[in-house]
């Protein structure tokens, strides 16, 4: 019964934290998801003032409620392989691109919120 609690609340913490960010990619970023049309402005705003990933982080507590709402080990292996190979993508290629949309306030914006684990004491030092 715990799993199954724990499952609906990683779920609707999951969703919410995805609507949320999607939203303030419209309306703060003033773009999408989309790859065809990134966001023109730099999101430091709501849960982006505390960990730079809140958009995979949701998707992440997504998948790790249908591992424990299905119990399924398979689901589980496949957020950690999901997980490891975003750690990667970030590093190498979207942090690169953020850096050449957004320069010295992405740069200082990175050094000042952690990627993966929330900082809810830290501010922001970017305006």
């Amino acid at each position: 019964m715990s799993q199954i609690i724990l499952g609906v609340i990683l779920f609707c913490g999951g969703l919410g934290l995805f609507i949320k960010t999607t939203l303030l990619f419209h309306k703060v970023g003033q773009g999408t998801l989309s790859p065809l049309a990134p966001p023109k402005r730099l999101i430091i705003q709501g849960p982006y003032k505390i960990v730079r990933n809140p958009m995979l982080l949701g998707i992440l507590f997504i998948m790790l409620s249908e591992a424990l709402l299905f119990s399924s080990c398979c689901i589980f292996i496949y957020t950690l392989i999901f997980f490891l190979i975003n750690c990667i993508y970030f590093k190498t290629v979207e942090e690169k691109m953020l850096i050449k949309r957004f320069g010295q306030d992405y740069i200082a914006y990175r050094n000042s919120v952690p990627m993966w684990l929330p900082n809810f004491r830290g501010k922001c030092k970017v305006n």
